[in-house]
């Protein structure tokens, strides 16, 4: 096992609390400090609580230490989250760094609800979300001026398009929010263009084939019909037509437009009920969604019925065609397709939806059929498995110089600044054979400081392999080199698909009594891969930092692709202060600022209170999210390495599952079989499968064996069982497929290959049971690779054991 493998661990307290004397020392340094910041804050104040008074208080002190006493014994009654012998629900531990960071936070309990509240905190929440943004490909915001940038320039790096972030208590509230942010943008282009009819005035916008019109050009149905980020800048444009035709200032424009649109029946301030009568919206999902969004529906006033289900195709991933049909549909019965919702990690399977062909689609839709949709991905599980393809600067370099020596002829050896200087070695040998003049060869050395000096500087790899394709190109101009292909220079989704599918690869021994068979086995198919980097061009994303980011409850985030998506659901609230927004500017929420004269330079914070759903939230969140993302670096090899172990795990138990009649059928026929449901690797870490008694085709029966495996694999506490954990050696979940959100053709080839008949009545009575492991934990792998344990291999006696004894039990 490599260091770049397990070095993760140290983030971790351990399945037997190993680092638990760090922890210790760090929590107590957090407190002692604490505490010496309290005591220091007007060290000449009185002293309250004297040792006089400490002494009377013992009666009340006793009675303290006896609740604690009595809170750690019932929490020892709690599930082990931690353990890797725990695979039920997406719980697991959380790292080291989260745990400190929520403690320190806690104890200053600030409120995140505005800086005011949160000096700190605050800060820290915009700089994680903007790590997280970049891990999912979006743009950050960019940071406050450096102090040798001038302000045109500065002010330029705030006109470019960025995203925005924030925390939330979890994934429903981001998809709420979301849903929130896209009807706003999708709908305010109809009241403007009220606005526009009523007054005269021009606005300019661009049809979804991207010619230029003038909004009243526009039909009603056409106007809300736009490209998301056509709706977005819609906006600054209304105000900046009012602004030319009454010659006034941005502010006074921005007083004035918000006036003209509250006079419209559309406007956003006057309730959806006139725009959704006459255009009701509906938002399309598949079958294996989140409830939150049909809940959000209901907030928003679309209503849970115009929640349309989309068909899965077999893999339980969003059938494309399907979607295409319903849109169609809905568009010719008079409904606005509001948003797309694809899940990148569905919580009963952990299933990708095809996000790149959907948004395909979506392009398709834009240019033949004038309409187009909000693309937001539910990644609440799956978003930080992106981690795997964030690169870092010079694994970037060193996948684009792989490729670029290959087509040299001179294989890729040692590190990078070892490859510059055998390519200059080459090049000054094909220059001297050819007697090229001095001048030639200066120019040649000049290319190479270049590529020197942006490998020293990391910059951008696009601007590294630009320079470097320049040096290649002049080389080849003087016969040196073949000039590689122009694909050489860039990493093309196979390229990133084998550099992560190398990483995140290992040999398992499916070795049981006489049955020995060793696989390689690796994650990463092209279509997961695909839908995974798809996920930077859609509008907006949420994903769950206290998931698969191991960071304590309460932790979501909610992401948008364009950061003016805050203007369209700006509120006011006189107590909280936040910095002056123009519509016609990208406004970081961290920012230089400059006052009326020029002669001084401040950061400005925004409040987030006025700009997203939740008021107040725990600072705690922030700085455990904050330290988190400090402490290991949203990449392949940082956190990625943490998913990788956790990918491997749910696929070696995948192998076991389909293997596991040729692995029993050297000690007999152990009387059942697996169905692995999808039939197919998973596409994360979720593995689903129920158990079949052979010799009993019946969906039924399947259904009933599967249930009583899974007494044996957990506690029911929803039912009031209060066993101690210790005596459970695995924790398993299960679930239920029913209609209509898992048809019949979504399940059908899993039951027809494994033999079951005449199941279509049973399944619509009773649907399918399925047992489910969510392998979650960070040290499963480790502890097999190591040479510790084979905690999968034990899993799958236990389940051995339970199937059989449920075999031998009579069938009702």
């Amino acid at each position: 096992m490599t260091d770049d493998h397990n070095r993760y661990l140290a983030w971790f307290l351990g399945p037997k609390a190993e680092n638990g004397p760090l922890f210790e020392e760090l929590l107590l340094l957090v407190l002692r400090d604490y505490i010496h910041w309290r005591r220091n804050y007007y060290p000449g104040d009185r002293i309250l609580v004297t040792r006089s008074q400490q002494r009377r208080f013992e009666g009340e002190q006793d009675a303290l230490s006896q609740r604690v006493s009595e809170i750690t014994a019932e929490l020892r009654r709690n599930f082990p989250f931690y353990s890797p012998r725990y695979i039920a629900h997406e719980l697991s531990d959380t790292t080291l760094p989260a745990m400190i960071g929520y403690f320190a936070g806690m104890l200053y309990n600030p409120n995140n609800v505005t800086p005011e509240a949160a000096p700190v905190t605050v800060d820290w929440e915009i700089e994680a979300c903007s790590r997280v943004l970049t891990m999912l490909g979006y743009i950050p915001p960019p940071p406050p001026m450096r102090e040798d940038e001038s302000s045109e320039d500065y002010a330029r790096r705030m006109r470019r398009e960025f995203g925005w972030a924030h925390i939330t208590h979890g994934g429903t509230t981001a998809n709420v929010e979301a849903l929130w942010v896209a009807r706003s943008v999708r709908y305010l282009p109809l009241a403007i263009r009220d606005v526009a009819l009523r007054q005269g005035l021009r606005v300019d916008v661009k049809r979804t084939d991207g010619t230029p019109a003038d909004i009243t050009d526009l039909s009603e149905l056409e106007a809300l019909q736009l490209r998301p980020n056509d709706a977005i800048y819609l906006l600054a444009r209304y105000v900046d037509a009012i602004r030319e035709r009454d010659c006034t200032s941005i502010e006074d424009a921005g007083v004035k437009a918000w006036s003209c649109l509250n006079e419209s029946e559309y406007a956003p301030a006057n309730g959806t009920g006139a725009a959704f009568h006459r255009f009701p919206p509906v938002i399309f999902v598949s079958g294996a969604a989140h409830y939150s969004v049909s809940k959000a529906a209901d907030i928003l006033g679309i209503g849970k019925n115009n929640v349309i289900k989309v068909r899965m195709d077999r893999t339980f991933r969003m059938d494309v065609d399907d979607l295409a049909r319903q849109m169609r549909a809905a568009r010719d019965a008079g409904r606005v397709p509001l948003a797309v919702v694809a899940i990148a990690g569905t919580t009963e399977e952990g299933a990708v939806d095809p996000i790149h062909e959907i948004l395909d689609l979506r392009s398709r839709q834009e240019r033949e059929e004038g309409s187009s949709f909000w693309l937001h991905i539910d990644a609440a599980w799956g978003g930080y498995i992106r981690s795997l393809f964030c690169l870092d600067h010079d694994e970037e370099v060193t996948a684009v110089l792989a490729k670029v020596s290959a087509a040299l002829g001179m294989p890729f050896e040692g590190d990078i600044p070892a490859w510059h200087l055998r390519l200059a070695g080459l090049l000054d040998e094909q220059f001297n054979k050819a007697s090229v003049d001095a001048e030639a060869s200066q120019k040649l050395g000049g290319y190479e400081h270049r590529l020197d000096d942006l490998l020293r500087t990391r910059a951008d790899v696009h601007a590294y392999a630009t320079v470097l394709k320049d040096l290649l190109n002049f080389a080849a101009a003087h016969g040196a080199v073949t000039l590689p292909s122009e694909e050489c220079f860039r990493l093309t989704l196979q390229d990133r698909l084998q550099v992560v599918s190398t990483y995140v690869q290992s040999t398992t021994d499916l070795s049981w009594h006489e049955y020995h068979k060793e696989i390689t086995i690796a994650w990463g198919s092209r279509d997961v891969a695909a839908a995974f980097l798809a996920m930077a061009k859609s509008d907006s994303i949420t994903v769950d930092p206290h998931k698969m980011g191991y960071v304590p409850y309460p932790c979501g985030v909610v992401a948008f692709k364009n950061d003016r998506v805050r203007h369209f659901i700006l509120q006011s609230a006189p107590y909280i202060t936040s910095a002056r927004q123009s519509v016609l500017l990208h406004m970081p929420p961290k920012r230089t600022i400059s006052w009326e004269d020029g002669s001084e330079r401040k950061v400005a914070i925004d409040a987030f209170a006025p700009f997203i759903l939740e008021g107040s939230r725990p600072g705690a969140a922030a700085a455990s999210l904050w330290l988190a993302t400090q402490t290991i670096p949203l990449t392949m090899k940082g956190h990625g390495s943490i998913v990788r172990a956790s990918l491997l795990a749910a696929r070696e138990l995948y192998e076991w599952l389909v293997h596991w009649n040729k692995i029993v059928a050297h000690t007999g026929d152990s009387g059942y079989e697996f169905v692995p449901v999808p039939g197919m690797a998973p596409d994360t870490n979720i593995v689903a499968f129920g158990i079949k008694k052979t010799g009993f085709p019946s969906l039924s029966a399947m259904n009933e064996l599967t249930s009583l495996v899974y007494k044996r694999f957990s506690i029911q506490a929803e039912l009031g069982e209060r066993e101690y954990i210790y005596l459970q050696p695995f924790f398993l979940s299960k679930t239920t497929m029913t209609e209509p959100d898992y048809p019949c053709a979504a399940i059908e080839a899993v039951l027809d290959r494994h033999g079951i008949g005449d199941w279509k009545r049973e399944y619509a009575e009773h649907g399918m049971i399925v047992l489910r492991a969510t392998v979650m934990s960070p040290y499963v792998q480790a502890m097999k690779e190591t040479g510790a344990q084979n905690l999968i291999k034990e899993f799958m006696g236990e389940l051995d054991r339970a199937a059989s004894e449920g075999v031998c039990r009579p069938q009702t």
